[in-house]
């Protein structure tokens, strides 16, 4: 493959090509397009199909020996996409540019599995490109699992696909997807499964929803939650004073009760200072005042 790698990277360049072509072709066939969803495409791909499903969410490639990086063809309508045994490269050639540079486009959800015992696709390769995806992205390991699919494997591949599938799709008739999907971490029956990577960056906020972000401040070793965008902006420009990082986690939050819930909420008492302590208490009358737990 070395002798003829010029050749390989364009074999390798044709793959998110086509796909995207297939696409093109399925949403404008008359047969096809009605049954179609443009809204909730996934993809789902092997091997090298893999590597291309990652192309399309906007990896770039290693077109040379030298390490030289290419872009490929994208396609935003493939919203989340799966890779099987993925090809990622080998240490020595990594498949997305110099220390898999090129997998930082990457910011829509993306789920891998990969055999403990792969050499073709070694799953530490994976790992390497995945840490540098920006969306939700999640690692399946699979125990002394080789290169390629084997019946054995089928529980497990179809219902981590599915389950990852349903849940960034937001398909409708299974509405509990993304909350199973964050329980998860292994499928009885077939090979030894675990997750290696689990990486869920929120949905974006709805109405009386708000983004809340974790901070970190390595001097004080201290950690601290901030809801609402003009909060979060005040820790940034530095009016919590300075050494503040966002620490990359985040999550949804009410900014008033649903309708739907019926338990009195907790509420934070809490200095605008993140240094200082927090308490919780109820909101419910019959409960102590500022009572912590």
């Amino acid at each position: 493959m070395l002798a003829h790698f010029d050749e390989f990277v364009e074999m390798e360049l044709m793959r998110p090509a086509s796909l995207k072509a297939l696409v093109d072709t399925l949403l404008a066939h008359p047969g096809y397009a009605p049954g179609i969803d443009p809204e909730r495409i996934g993809g789902f791909g092997a091997s090298m199909g893999g590597q291309a499903m990652a192309n399309l969410l906007g990896a770039r490639l290693t077109a040379s020996l030298g390490l030289a990086c290419r872009d490929t063809v994208t396609d935003p309508r493939v919203k989340v996409a799966v890779g099987l045994v993925p090809l990622r490269g080998q240490s020595f050639l990594p498949s997305f540019c110099d220390d898999q540079g090129g997998a930082d486009r990457v910011d829509r959800p993306f789920l891998a599995i990969s055999g403990t015992a792969d050499f073709t696709a070694p799953i530490k390769m994976m790992e390497q490109a995945i840490h540098r995806f920006r969306g939700s992205r999640y690692l399946v390991e699979l125990a002394d699992v080789e290169h390629g699919y084997e019946a054995a494997m089928r529980g497990d591949v179809m219902t981590w696909t599915v389950t990852f599938l349903n849940a960034y799709l937001r398909v409708a008739e299974d509405p509990g997807a993304i909350a199973r999907l964050i329980r998860m971490g292994s499928v009885s029956g077939g090979p030894q499964d675990a997750l290696r990577v689990d990486a869920h960056v929120p949905f974006p906020p709805g109405p009386d929803e708000a983004l809340t972000r974790e901070f970190y401040h390595a001097a004080l070793n201290h950690f601290f939650i901030a809801s609402g965008a003009d909060e979060i902006a005040l820790i940034l420009a530095g009016g919590a004073g300075p050494g503040w990082q966002l620490t990359g986690h985040a999550f949804r939050s009410f900014t008033r009760l649903p309708h739907s819930i019926s338990r009195p909420p907790r509420r934070c008492a809490a200095s605008t200072e993140p240094w200082r302590a927090v308490r919780t208490r109820t909101s419910s009358p019959r409960a102590p005042r500022n009572a912590t737990s």
